[in-house]
Order: structure tokens, then sequence, then C-alpha cells
């Protein structure tokens, strides 16, 4: 072999090896750049939401019935943020409704947030069946009664529907069914949190979510 194939082939041999030395770590970084979603789908014994759920520390603690979450008191809301993992600061959240005032003769209404803490702030997304300005809104909280609305959307929302809310930066999306609705809003008020829901009810154990799934914003 020539001098200079040598020299090709070591330079080979060298940069394969260092490459099989980063192996591990690029596979390390990959995963923790994409985080796998997380879900639940309520499909346990009755009683309080438990699992890897935090409730607000501002309302009642979710309570699941017939494997759908809702709220056990009247007149009370109940949520939490999910607290198996952090996504990081690009977030979604996302849950099939159920029972809203427009079905059923109940004034609830369904909620799911994103970037709130257990003091209930953040991005929040609600819904309660009705159709027009007040009855599905985009809106950010600094508490649970301090609401700034960023969007009113049009669209009427139905029990079965899908709901989505994402935050990539400083820009929120809404979701109907996969498919987007309103505008995309932008506001840098909060940088980090966790996602969630939130739900109320007039009446004892009606179901307003079901599926939730959560997780990393692409």
């Amino acid at each position: 072999m020539s001098k200079k194939l040598l020299i090709v082939a070591l330079v080979l041999f060298a940069g394969l090896a260092h490459a099989q030395s980063l192996a591990p770590f690029v596979l390390q970084v990959a995963a923790a750049a994409t985080l796998p979603a997380d879900s639940d789908n309520f499909n346990r014994a009755n009683g309080p939401v438990g699992g890897n759920w935090t409730p607000f520390t501002v309302t009642d603690t979710p309570y699941i019935a017939s494997n759908a979450v809702g709220v056990e008191r009247t007149a009370y809301d109940a949520g939490a943020i999910w607290n198996l993992r952090s996504f990081g600061n690009d977030q979604y959240s996302q849950c099939t409704v159920q029972n809203l005032s427009a079905a059923g003769g109940h004034n609830c209404y369904a909620e799911i947030g994103v970037r709130s803490t257990s003091g209930f702030n953040g991005y929040w997304l609600y819904c309660n069946g009705g159709t027009g300005a007040g009855n599905f809104q985009l809106s950010k909280y600094s508490d649970i009664t301090t609401e700034t609305r960023l969007q009113n959307f049009s669209t009427t929302v139905n029990a079965g529907d899908i709901l989505k809310i994402q935050v990539v930066g400083t820009t929120i999306k809404v979701f109907v069914n996969g498919v987007q609705v309103g505008t995309d809003q932008s506001d840098a008020t909060y940088t980090t949190g966790s996602p969630g829901f939130d739900s109320y009810t007039d009446s004892d154990l009606v179901k307003t979510i079901d599926n939730w799934k959560g997780g990393q914003a692409q």
C-alpha cells in the first residue's frame, strides 16, 4: 500500500471510531429533544383523579366517574396539571370534550391549558358548547379570577370534539378536530409551566373531559 493510501485509510478509520464514540451522546440528545407524548384516558375506578396529576390549589380536585373526568361538587371548578415529566417550554394540551352546556341542559364547561402552575395561570382554551363570543375562547390567567381574553372563536364545539391548544415560543394556536381555528396569537407573558385541564359543572359528577393528551410541541 502506498503511503498516500495508508494515510487516507487511517483518517477514515479515525473518523469512524470518533463517530462511534459519539453515537450514544447523539442518541441521548435526540431522545431529549423529542419527548414522548403522555396521555390519560381516565379508565380507572371512580374517585379523585390521582395518577400523574397535581390538582390546582385554588380549585377542587378533579373526580373520575365512568371513565371520564369532571367535578364532584356542584358549582365548583376542578382542575390539575400534569406532573409526570417536563416537556420544555413548547408544549400542547388536548382532550375530547364530553357534556357541555349546550348538551344535556347543564351549565358546564371544559378547559385545557399550557404553561400553567398549581395556582392556575398560563394560557387556557375554554368552551361550553354555545355559539358566539364568550362560549369558545382563548385566554390567559394570572390566577383563577383574573382573565385576559386573547381571542373569541365562532366555531361551535360539540361533545365528542377534540380540542387542542399549543404554544411554541410566543405563538399560541388552537385546533378543533385537528384543524386550526382562529388566527395565531402572540403573547410572551408565560414562558414556563405544564399542560393541564379544568372543568366546571352545576350538577354533581357531570363529566366534561376525556382522553387527555399532552406533550412537547413540534
